[in-house]
């Protein structure tokens, strides 16, 4: 039978980005990390500074049969930690990455040409 290698901080890591974002607000944090490249950029910042868990199981298994959300996956201070790095690396990814050019401007929707016709 195949075996998978498969990383359980992963899913952790996804997790808590989507719970840091949702906190910060949606101008320009939320513009910048829609970008699919930049959340790549934002996980693989995660993940290079925080010690990931891996695992081995049957490659046709599902995930509830892996039981990989059963019982902790990373240390306690492991995941008190990834909170923290998640906000340096949207502060350092912004800064390295973003320019200001590049990032919608908010805008009042009550202003569009398509809300005064209609």
């Amino acid at each position: 039978m195949t075996k998978m290698l498969v990383n359980l901080t992963t899913p952790v890591v996804l997790a808590e980005i989507e719970e840091v974002l949702s906190n910060y607000p949606d101008y320009p944090y939320h513009k910048v990390f829609a970008n699919p490249d930049m959340r790549q950029e934002l996980v693989a910042y995660v993940l290079t500074r925080v010690q990931s868990i891996y695992s081995t199981c049957d490659a046709d298994q599902s995930e509830e049969q892996q039981g990989f959300h059963n019982g902790r996956v990373c240390s306690m201070q492991a995941e008190a930690s990834i909170p923290m790095i998640i906000h340096e690396g949207i502060l350092e990814l912004l800064k390295e990455f973003s320019d200001p050019a590049q990032i919608p401007e908010e805008c009042d929707a009550g202003l569009t040409p398509s809300h005064w016709f209609g």
